[in-house]
């Protein structure tokens, strides 16, 4: 028995962090659950939890992160040098930055054509969970403009029946004319069994 623990304290022991209580030397110290940084600070944290795969921030994460949340996930998501996946994850997380610079900058990247197709599905998703009535229009657009990508179609139908009667007529009329059936399908459906409303 004793060899077991002695073999595990030589292995485990030395692990960085190994029953670690403390926030690293060095790391932005968290007051009244708000961290006090500035915008890069933000941005650098940010960018370590899209790095991982195991870990998933929460709601709380990102309240916790004050008045920069917007800006930092804004620059992720601007920064071509950055992994597009780390780009997508900041895109999806503007849900938890409702200021409007925030909600303007999710609309103009759904509009603009010439940017990454999985950012504007991912921008198309946060506007019909954050935008309300007035991303109706905007939705309707990239749906019309995107004949050759089914997927953003797709998106854009989610996000049309997130907004729920808001999106009603719109979806109508864009059924019309659909032809993929996986997008008839997301335009006809008002709710799914087992879907968050």
């Amino acid at each position: 028995m004793a060899s077991r623990f002695l073999i595990f304290m030589l292995v485990c022991a030395p692990l960085p962090g190994w029953g670690q209580t403390q926030p690293p030397v060095g790391s932005t110290p968290i007051v009244n659950g708000v961290l006090d940084a500035s915008i890069e600070t933000v941005r650098q944290r940010l960018l370590q939890w899209f790095s991982g795969y195991e870990f998933v921030p929460e709601a709380s994460d990102y309240a916790g992160l004050g008045s920069h949340l917007g800006p930092a996930l804004e620059s992720i998501a601007r920064d071509s040098s950055q992994d597009l996946v780390r780009r997508a994850r900041a895109v999806s997380a503007m849900a938890y930055a409702i200021d409007q610079p925030t909600l303007s900058f999710v609309g103009a990247l759904l509009a603009d054509e010439g940017a990454r197709p999985v950012l504007r599905r991912k921008a198309a998703l946060v506007l019909g969970l954050r935008a309300g009535e007035g991303a109706v229009a905007a939705l309707a657009s990239a749906f019309g403009s995107a004949i050759d990508d089914v997927f953003l179609r797709e998106a854009c139908a989610r996000a049309l029946r997130q907004l729920g009667p808001a999106g009603d007529e719109t979806r109508q009329r864009l059924l019309i004319a659909e032809k993929a059936s996986s997008v008839r399908a997301l335009l006809e459906a008002r709710k799914r069994v087992g879907e968050i409303p």
